[in-house]
């Protein structure tokens, strides 16, 4: 499983993009002045790998962004993953847009988005994206029941 995340990307509510790139096989440091949005970077990323959770603080971002996005790169392969904010009282979006795309792509644009995939199905794709192998099953905390390994199980790996 090696996946990396090439770019973080938010659309705003008039469609503007703003993206923050990363360098691919690099070591990242993100610096800056207190409550400027780097924490909420790590937010944007658990979000858009299929959270259950909006944890995503800070006003500018609840209140402005409309849709929360990262690029992931896996050797010749990138998956560009979206994720809306949730709409009005909504506790989370529960559609995604995934769309395989050719590595170096830019975020598309506002209007070529589609958020059609629905929560589990986008967990299955990214998980596959990873390398986790879901034929396997593995202990559920508080159930008798195994479960599947996804993509969110990696997530403390990848961070």
């Amino acid at each position: 499983m090696t996946f990396q995340i090439s770019a973080i990307s938010i659309y705003n509510e008039d469609g503007r993009i703003r993206t923050v790139p990363f360098k691919t096989g690099k070591l990242n440091i993100i610096t800056g002045d207190s409550r400027h949005g780097k924490s909420a970077l790590l937010n944007i990323v658990d979000y858009c790998l299929a959270s259950k959770d909006y944890v995503i603080k800070g006003a500018a971002l609840r209140n402005f962004v409309q849709v929360f996005a990262v690029t992931l790169v896996k050797d010749q392969q990138q998956l560009f993953v979206a994720r809306p904010a949730p709409a009005g009282k909504a506790a989370t979006a529960t559609t995604m847009c995934i769309v395989s795309q050719a590595l170096g792509t830019p975020p598309p644009q506002h209007s070529e988005l589609t958020f059609s995939t629905p929560l589990d199905i986008a967990k299955d794709v990214l998980s596959e994206f990873a390398g986790i192998d879901r034929t396997v099953r593995i202990p559920a905390v508080r159930s008798a029941t195994p479960i599947p390994p996804s993509v969110r199980h990696a997530l403390f790996f990848c961070l």
